[in-house]
Formats: structure tokens, C-alpha cells, sequence
């Protein structure tokens, strides 16, 4: 061990305890859970959007995972810069995302589902 490497060590160990001790008085939330749940059975999609422009289009669940993907524009991968398709593929699925997080927020919003 280099110099203070003792300390480091001994102070990794006291954060793991301190972890450890908090997640041991952490209560589960019964309502999250079920919240958890019902997203995940949830079987509402959102696009990414598709119009002429688009080079791709992302789909994602209510929780904003990605579920489905296809580009729109054949050898998309081959004739378009890597940095420009880098920028297409992270807005649809952040377009998608967005258009989930905005139902979600209102169905939280109003109560119910």
C-alpha cells in the first residue's frame, strides 16, 4: 500500500458499514412498489417520432426503457457520419423518453391511472 492507503482502506470499510446500516433501516414503500409494478405491466409505447427527416425512431415503455429500435433509412450505419448518427439515435430515444416521462408525470399528477 502506497502512503494513506491504510486510511483509504479504513475509510472504505467505515462507508460500507454506514451503507449498510442504512439500507438495513430502510422500510420498503408498499405504494412505490405497487407504482413499480404497474409501470412495468404498463403496455403504453412512445415514439421517438417519425417523420421524412427522421434517420431512425425509438420506442420506449411508460418507465422509459427502450423496447423497440430501427433505423428508417437503409445503410444508415454506412453512409452517415458516426457522430451525426450518434446525435439521430439519442434524440429519438430522448425524444421517446421525454413523451413518457410527460404521460407518466400526468397520470402521477391527476391520482390515478
Amino acid at each position: 500500500m502506497g502512503r494513506g492507503g491504510g486510511a483509504r482502506a479504513e475509510h472504505v470499510m467505515r462507508a460500507e458499514r454506514v451503507g449498510a446500516d442504512l439500507l438495513a433501516r430502510c422500510a420498503p414503500d408498499p405504494r412505490s412498489a405497487e407504482l413499480r409494478e404497474w409501470i412495468a405491466r404498463s403496455p403504453e409505447r412512445f415514439s421517438g417520432g417519425v417523420s421524412e427527416d427522421d434517420v431512425c425512431d425509438a420506442e420506449v415503455g411508460l418507465g422509459g426503457r427502450l423496447t423497440a429500435f430501427r433505423f428508417l433509412v437503409p445503410n444508415a450505419t454506412i453512409d452517415i457520419e458516426y457522430e451525426q448518427l450518434g446525435a439521430e439515435v439519442s434524440g429519438a430515444i430522448g425524444l421517446a423518453q421525454r413523451r413518457a416521462a410527460d404521460r407518466l408525470a400526468a397520470v402521477v399528477a391527476s391520482g390515478g391511472r
